[in-house]
Formats: structure tokens, sequence, C-alpha cells
């Protein structure tokens, strides 16, 4: 008879076992289906995590802050529609509730007293280059050394631990070369990790204005991905991202992305999510939640 009671309760340990490990599995379906964001790929392996940490533990010892970000980029990065409705509180994240650690996370002011979300990077400006964000004849004036890169600049005052990167659409109206836009992103790339910052790459959008300039993007962004991979740094695929989207969320300028009629460019629902900027807003939240995973 005390065997069976050994019987029964073991087999009942066995049950409650398989049943935590369904709950479990169910919760983590849960959040990833949750926090499926495309376009991003929201698992970092623990290669990649020791990369990242490591960039960050160099930013720290250099003075960075850790919840900070910042941005580099040109007129896609410099529309207030970017970030900003996000910095005054004027979102919704709907079914992506898992992004407010992302909000949370990056909520500290950065190393000029301002806050990251509503902040002006001094390493975007209209109509920008990779090559403008590293002539210090761009810097501002006043703030910036006589020798200083706008980029060196922002990552000195700003002091962030993170860096969303986007250039390339002015290079390719310009007609740079492949080879150049490689390199310069290289130094950017470089300077980012020398400076302790962790640099998230993103791919540019597509460009309609033509025909041609639309059929290039392919090649700029072979080369983002291609460096993205090589420096062991996270992809921000945006251009993936707006494929399913009417216009490929574009304006009908055919180069900077559209943004929904009510201006609310952080609100996460189907409506809204079906323009440019709604989309690159959960883009760059799920960037820093990759990130912010990955360094937890």
């Amino acid at each position: 008879m005390a065997e069976v009671h050994v019987v029964r309760r073991r087999a009942i340990a066995t049950l409650a076992v398989l049943a935590a490990v369904v709950a479990l599995a169910l919760v983590w379906s849960i959040v990833r289906e949750q926090r499926a964001v495309k376009g991003v790929t929201g698992w970092v392996s623990p290669t990649r995590r020791d990369r990242l940490r490591a960039i960050y533990e160099t930013g720290r010892a250099r003075g960075n802050l850790p919840g900070v970000f910042t941005v580099v980029g040109d007129s896609i990065s410099a529309d207030a529609r970017f970030l900003q409705p996000i910095g005054r509180g004027d979102y919704d994240l709907g079914e992506y509730g898992v992004l407010q650690a992302a909000i949370d996370a990056f909520w500290q002011p950065n190393g000029r007293g301002e806050p990251p979300f509503a902040a002006r990077s001094w390493a975007v400006a209209v109509g920008w280059t990779t090559a403008d964000v590293l002539d210090p004849a761009w810097g501002v004036f006043g703030a910036c050394g006589a020798d200083e890169t706008p980029l060196a600049c922002e990552y000195r005052t700003a002091r962030p631990s993170v860096a969303l990167i986007m250039l390339g659409t002015n290079d390719l109206a310009a007609g740079r070369p492949l080879d150049s836009y490689r390199a310069n992103l290289r130094r950017i790339l470089d300077l980012s990790l020398e400076m302790g910052v962790i640099p998230v790459l993103s791919t540019i959008p597509p460009q309609p204005v033509s025909a041609e300039r639309d059929a290039r993007v392919s090649d700029f962004n072979a080369v983002v991905r291609d460096l993205a991979g090589e420096y062991a740094i996270p992809l921000w695929d945006y251009w993936r991202a707006l494929q399913d989207l009417p216009e490929r969320g574009i304006s009908a300028d055919g180069v900077h992305p559209n943004g929904p009629p009510d201006g609310r460019a952080a609100v996460f629902d189907a409506g809204h999510l079906a323009y440019g900027y709604t989309v690159r807003n959960l883009g760059a939240l799920d960037a820093l939640e990759t990130v912010r995973r990955a360094l937890d």
C-alpha cells in the first residue's frame, strides 16, 4: 500500500512539473508573439551578447551613461514624427506593451541634460550624408572642437551607450560610389566602438522617386547588412519592415516616410502602422529593447 502512495505522489509531482513547463512555454510564446516586430531580429546570440556587453563596458569606463541613446542620421531622423511623440508621452504601445521596458530603460537625461526621446542629436541634420557626419566643418559652433567631427562631438557631449544609425539616402541621391559609402560607414562604426557606443545599424528606406534610385537602394542596403554582420552589431532592417505597407510607407516625394493623417506616429495599432514613420518608431523601440535585453 505504501508503494502505491509513493507511485501516486511521484505521478502527481511529475504532472505538476509538466504543467509548469507548459505554462512557461505558453507565457514565452505569448511574449514572443506580442513583441514580434518586422525588420528587427529581436534575439541576440550568446556570442553577440558578449560582444555588446564588451562595447558597453568600454563606454562605461569612458563615462557613457547607461540609460541614454542617440540618433545618427539625416532628415528622416530629424523629422519631429520620429521618437519625439514618445518623448512627450503621446504613444500607445497596444499589443507591443513589452516595449515599455525599453522606454523606461532609456529615459535618463543625456550628458547635456536632455531626455533621449526628445533630444536634438548633433549627429543629425537635413541633407546629411555619411561624409557630413564625419566632417568637422559641420560641428556645432562653440560646442564642438575645431577638428572634432559632429559624430564624435555628439558622443562626447551626450555620452550615449547606444546609437541608432541610418545614413545613406542622400549618399545615394548624390551618386556616392558604394566603396566610398562602405568606407564612411566603417569610420562611423569604428568611432562608435572606440568611444564605447553600441551602434545599431539601419537599412535605408525605398526611394520610389525614380526607378533607378529605387533599384540602387538594394546595393546600399547590402553594404549595411554586410557591415552589421562583420562588426557583429544589431541590424535594424527598416527597408524590409516597409515592404508590405501601402506605398511601402513612403510619402508623395518618393524619398521620405509618410505618417498617419492625425499625426500620431507612435500609436501602434493596425491603422497607424500602415505608415512609414509609425513603423520606424516601433522598430526603434524594438531595437532598443533588443540591446536592453542583451545587456540585462
